[in-house]
């Protein structure tokens, strides 16, 4: 990869894609792809979870069954990380592997009330076509049935060359440039 892209951000038109998808957390069974890494000491006393940390690598679908196309993963560790309101530190790659986006990627991090029926998680970064992404990422509760969300995403990027329970992830607006 070449460094001339840095030179045209300024010469770059912002544009954003709006991005609806899927993607299924495990934490039990066959297919599981939720894990947890750690615990801190009061992790078991705290109304919180506080200090409970997860790995996850879920799969990213058009669908919310997990027979739908597949897209990608989603890749990261939320985290247990407020003493008083249960809350996620949440740092997660949205990669895709399949379709018009194949080889991108999309990068959230921040503050995740996941008891709250509507959460917004800002989009911090990301590669391939969402190069210097930035936007947000929209959640509500979807489905008990089965660990999956709903993604609607709007994400803003520079781009030199071309433009655990059944939750709803909603992500609304991505905003790159051409």
């Amino acid at each position: 990869m070449d460094d001339d892209w840095f030179e045209k951000v300024d010469q770059s038109k912002e544009i954003r894609t709006k991005l609806h998808f899927y993607f299924h957390d495990n934490a039990t069974g066959e297919h599981q792809s939720v894990w947890v890494v750690a615990k801190s000491e009061i992790t078991h006393i705290s109304p919180t979870n506080f200090g409970l940390i997860y790995m996850v690598d879920n799969l990213m679908t058009v669908g919310p069954e997990p027979s739908s196309e597949v897209l990608g993963r989603v890749q990261g560790s939320p985290g247990f990380a407020d003493l008083n309101n249960t809350a996620f530190a949440l740092g997660l790659n949205f990669v895709f592997t399949e379709g018009k986006y194949k080889g991108s990627s999309i990068c959230v991090l921040g503050r995740n009330p996941v008891l709250e029926k509507v959460r917004e998680v800002p989009i911090v970064g990301g590669t391939g076509v969402f190069r210097m992404a930035r936007g947000i990422a929209i959640t509500s509760l979807f489905s008990h049935k089965w660990c999956v969300r709903e993604c609607n995403r709007v994400t803003s990027t520079l781009n030199e060359l071309s433009g655990l329970w059944k939750k709803l992830n909603r992500v609304k607006y991505i905003q790159h440039n051409e």
